[in-house]
């Protein structure tokens, strides 16, 4: 009758390796109660019930899988010795930050100190009476803008949603109060793209979160959310004495998040 005996829990044979981004768990069994030649011994000890199959995992350490298994026959003996190694990454224990600085054109109807710019011509200066034209008008500017990467392993629980859950943050501004950038307003941090890629099967993502920023200021404290002027459809220019509420508004169109949800700043 075949039998398979966990040596390195009756005699320690067992060892643990860690490297900078690998964990190696190597244990040991003997397989007996075999028949044959060695030949015939080392297949049968690879079919025998109770001997660990490629891809299995260690247990209670799902990332550690295993990924080799070698087969040594003893001689003259009804025993083959099994070595298992268990392998897999080892989680940093960080975060990695990449940071752009940027600037975005926008078009707008005012100066840098929120007035509303405005053009006038003089005609006929020399006249009595001489006749002063306004005009509102809008111009180009850019903007300070930056955008920062966030790279991180994420282990991924079986029945874990996460993966698919991440994908709604995308297009979303941040809450006030985010731990890792606690000094930004509410809606000036949009999360503009999120990446992973896991070669595990799932088991673990290496994932990158990207973030642009847009300036608020106490004119346009909500920055990613557009501003309509009225239009002068006589004169296809916005009136001299639009103001805000009256001929300037703007529309909320962003949506708020709890960034941090994404756990971003924990290890």
């Amino acid at each position: 009758m075949t039998t398979v005996l966990w040596t390195d829990l009756v005699e320690g044979d067992a060892s643990l390796d860690i490297t900078a981004d690998r964990k190696t768990i190597t244990r040991q069994i003997i397989v007996g109660g075999l028949v044959g030649p060695a030949s015939q011994r080392l297949l049968a000890a690879d079919q025998a019930f109770g001997v660990p199959r490629l891809g299995d995992e260690y247990p209670g350490a799902s990332e550690l899988t295993v990924r080799r298994l070698r087969y040594r026959a003893a001689k003259d003996t009804d025993k083959v010795s099994v070595t298992i190694e268990y392998e897999g990454e080892e989680p940093q224990l960080g975060i990695v930050i990449d940071c752009d600085g940027a600037v975005d054109a926008i078009e707008t109807n005012r100066d840098k100190d929120g007035e509303l710019m405005v053009v006038s011509y003089t005609e006929d200066a020399d006249a009595a009476e001489p006749v002063i034209h306004k005009q509102a008008c809008t111009a180009t500017t850019f903007r300070p803008g930056m955008t920062i990467t966030i790279a991180r392993k994420l282990n991924i629980q079986q029945g874990d949603s996460r993966p698919v859950d991440l994908a709604d943050y995308e297009g979303m501004v941040n809450a006030a109060g985010w731990r890792l950038l606690p000094s930004s307003p509410a809606k000036t941090w949009m999360c503009t793209a999120i990446r992973g890629n896991s070669q595990d099967g799932g088991k673990t993502y290496d994932a990158s979160f990207t973030f642009q920023r847009r300036k608020a200021t106490e004119e346009n404290p909500s920055p990613w959310d557009p501003t309509c002027v009225y239009i002068d459809t006589e004169t296809n220019r916005a009136p001299d004495d639009v103001v805000v509420g009256e001929g300037i508004k703007t529309f909320s169109q962003v949506v708020e998040a709890d960034f941090n949800a994404l756990n971003l700043d924990i290890p």
